[in-house]
């Protein structure tokens, strides 16, 4: 039982940071997609 648990921890945790990551990645992608559109907007409006 201890075994497994210190095998499967690491790969969890590798898991979870690796959707935060993604997460953030998404979310920065799209805050500079909406903040580029906004300042293109406000400059041609």
């Amino acid at each position: 039982m201890n075994k497994k648990a210190k095998i499967v921890k690491p790969i969890k945790d590798a898991w979870v940071l690796k959707s935060v990551q993604d997460c953030l990645h998404d979310k920065f992608e799209t805050g500079v997609r909406n903040y580029t559109v906004f300042h293109w907007v406000k400059r041609h409006y």
